[in-house]
């Protein structure tokens, strides 16, 4: 895997939270796990690539509570006016 090719993007369909699942999942697997041995310098990369995406999908899931708590404040008659 070209660490390139991970971006700190996501599409707007994407379910965040489940999206970051897979992307532990995928870094769990053995052969992501090889690239440890086998080449430290890429699995750090890779690393700081992952670590990059998956604050892009928290800052996002961080948004939307926020949207999320602010819409039902004003349903109960107590956002801002």
């Amino acid at each position: 895997m070209n660490p390139e090719e991970i971006t700190e993007f996501g599409n707007s369909h994407d379910n965040d939270a489940v999206h970051m699942k897979e992307h532990n999942l995928h870094r769990k697997k053995m052969d992501y796990q090889k690239i440890r041995i086998q080449d430290p310098q890429m699995y750090g990369m890779l690393e700081m690539k992952f670590m990059t995406h998956e604050l892009f999908h928290q800052e996002r899931m961080a948004e939307t509570r926020a949207r999320m708590l602010e819409e039902q404040a004003m349903m109960k008659g107590g956002g801002a006016k």
